[in-house]
C-alpha cells in the first residue's frame, strides 16, 4: 500500500534504451509498477517506465578524486534515453 505522502508526488515517465544490446541490462525498472515496450523500428524497442510514488533508492558509490569527499552516492537507474 502506498503512503499518502508518496501519492502527492507527480508521476514520472522515463524512456530506457533497449538497443543496441550494449545498453542492457537496464537498472531501476523494477521500481516501476508499469513498463511499456515500444517498437521504434527495424526490430528495435525501448522501455517506457511509469514511476509513481516509489522511486529508485539503491545507490552506487562513485569515486570522485577532485572533490573533498571520496565517495558520492547516486541513484542507480538507466540508461535513460529521455524523461
Amino acid at each position: 500500500m502506498k503512503e499518502s505522502a508518496d501519492l502527492s508526488l507527480p508521476p514520472v515517465l522515463a524512456s530506457f534504451s533497449n538497443f543496441p544490446p550494449t545498453a542492457r541490462p537496464q537498472a531501476g525498472l523494477s521500481y516501476s509498477p508499469i513498463v511499456f515496450e515500444l517498437f521504434i523500428g527495424d526490430g528495435m524497442t525501448r522501455n517506457l517506465a511509469v514511476f509513481y510514488g516509489d522511486y529508485p533508492e539503491q545507490t552506487v558509490v562513485i569515486k570522485d578524486e577532485n572533490a573533498t569527499t571520496n565517495n558520492i552516492s547516486e541513484p542507480v537507474i538507466g540508461p535513460i534515453r529521455s524523461g
